[in-house]
């Protein structure tokens, strides 16, 4: 096979499933992990919101609170998305 032939047999897409497994696995992972260098920031507010309405939500049945589903809606709109945002000054 001519190496012209040969670049362009490589270079061409294929039927799904056909093809080098490494090549493909690589650029998957790399366009993962842009994906999730480019959502990190959100995906780690949504988990600070997560993690701080589930604590609030603990805490006020642990206390057995009346209205404990105020703790959870007070936790969500109390955070921010930079961290330390509701505790800076101005």
């Amino acid at each position: 096979m001519r190496a012209s032939a040969k670049i362009r047999s490589m270079t061409e897409a294929g039927p799904p499933g056909q093809g080098s497994p490494v090549e493909s696995s690589a650029s998957f992972t790399a366009r993962l992990a842009k994906a999730l260098i480019a959502a990190g920031p959100p995906l780690l507010f949504g988990l600070r919101l997560w993690v701080s309405v589930c604590l609030a939500l603990y805490i006020a049945f642990w206390l057995e609170l009346d209205d404990h589903y105020w703790a959870g809606t007070t936790a969500a709109l109390v955070c921010q998305p930079q961290l330390g945002a509701s505790l800076r000054k101005g």
